[in-house]
Parts: structure tokens; sequence; C-alpha cells
């Protein structure tokens, strides 16, 4: 039961720090947009740096999760795995 609790709390957490990434990438690309400077330029690199890290982060489980055999390196076909997942909790649960 705690177990549980501790990972919707992480989850939530994950959840709310992709909003916010999400939310300064626009900002920080509108401000790129109406002002091309290098520093705003490092700026947009930096959050989408970021993003792109939780993005792997979140197909790395998604892999995990649909019990993939093989996975390539680099390889970023998550709607593959997502059919996967999909598949495997259908065979669960029925």
């Amino acid at each position: 039961m705690h177990a549980i609790r501790f990972s919707k709390e992480r989850a939530k957490q994950r959840n709310e720090n992709e909003k916010l990434l999400q939310n300064d990438y626009e900002k920080a690309t509108r401000i790129y947009e109406n002002d091309p400077s290098d520093i705003n330029r490092t700026c947009v690199e930096d959050i989408k740096g970021k993003l792109e890290m939780m993005y792997n982060k979140k197909t790395e489980g998604i892999i995990i999760r649909a019990r993939a055999r093989w996975h390539e390196h680099g390889e970023k076909s998550s709607k593959y795995f997502l059919n996967l997942e999909k598949r495997n909790h259908v065979k669960k649960t029925h």
C-alpha cells in the first residue's frame, strides 16, 4: 500500500515537472522568436534537452513494461512498444 502511494506521488511530480518544462519551453521559444540572441537560444536548447531526457525515460519505461525481448540502441519506435504494452495488458486482464 505504501509503495502504491509512493509511486502515485512520484508519477504526479513527474507529470507536473513535464507540464512546467513544456510551459517554460513555449515561453522561451516565444522570447527567442521576438529576440533571437545567443542567450535566448541557449535557454531554449537547455529546456529542449531536459524535455528530451524526460521523454527518453518515458520511452524506456514503456519498453520495459512491454516486455520487449529486443530493443536496438537509439530506436524510438514508441508506437510499437505502446501497442505491445496494450496487448500484454489485455492478456493479463482477460
